[in-house]
Parts: C-alpha cells; structure tokens; sequence
C-alpha cells in the first residue's frame, strides 16, 4: 500500500497563517490589558508614598510628647492636616522615592499641585487616618 503526501495548497497555507497571527493578536491585546496604565501606576506610586509620610515622619510629628491622642489629633478630624505635596513626598527620607518621578512626568503632574491631604480619625493610632489625593496632572484620567 503506498502512502500519499498530502501537500498543504496555498488557501489551506493562508487560513492557517491567519490563524496564527489571529491567536498571536489575541493574546498580546489580553497582556496589554494586565499591565498597568501610566495614571495606574501614577495612583499606586503615590498612595504607597503617602502611607510610608504618614506612618514614619508625619504621625509621631503629630503625635508629639502628647500623651493624650485625642487632644493631638482631634482638630485635624474635620480640616485635615496641611496638604503635603508632591514634591516634598519625592524629596523625603533623602529622596527615596525619587526614582518615582518619571512615573509622575508620564501622566503630566505638578509636583506643586499634586498632593495629599490627611484626616486622623479616632482611636487616632497609626492606621487610623483617610487621605484626600490631590491630582494636579495634565494627562491622568481618574
């Protein structure tokens, strides 16, 4: 019995490299959507700066030699703590968060305008407090 080859014709050629790229075209828009947009990643760059102020040099400075938390922190419950701005979240800690600023330039933020605003809230320990994003950026969608 002999064996014929089949040989694949250019129509059977063109469906299966239509396929292929289709497939390939597929997947890389289903990678695209994972990764992180510039104004993502600008939010998550800007909310771990802001937890690390608060929790290491902007709560014991509240705080202070103050025994009593609720007599520190209660007049910030309604108005907040001055907003601190950007700029001094990259320069704090010996400008440890200065490699971040790339991520800021991308979506067009002013290190003068963009800030954050804290409001300690009771029992006024250190986790305790809501933050107010201040966005001054030319392109970041919200």
């Amino acid at each position: 019995m002999k064996r014929v080859k089949h040989v694949l014709d250019v129509e059977e050629k063109l469906l299966i490299g239509i396929i292929a790229v289709s497939s390939v075209m597929i997947v890389a828009a289903f990678l695209t959507k994972l990764m992180p947009t510039p104004s993502e990643r600008a939010d998550t760059a800007l909310e771990e700066m802001a937890d690390d102020y608060y929790l290491t040099y902007l709560y014991p400075r509240l705080m202070g030699a103050s025994k009593d938390l609720k007599q520190a922190f209660k007049k910030y419950d309604t108005v907040g703590v001055p907003t601190t701005y950007l700029r001094q979240l990259l320069h704090y800690n010996d400008e440890r968060y200065g490699e971040m600023a790339a991520t800021f330039e991308a979506v067009g933020c002013d290190t003068n305008q963009t800030g954050v605003r804290y409001y300690p809230k009771e029992p006024y320990g250190p986790c305790d407090y809501e933050v107010k994003y201040i966005w001054g950026c030319s392109k970041k969608t919200e």
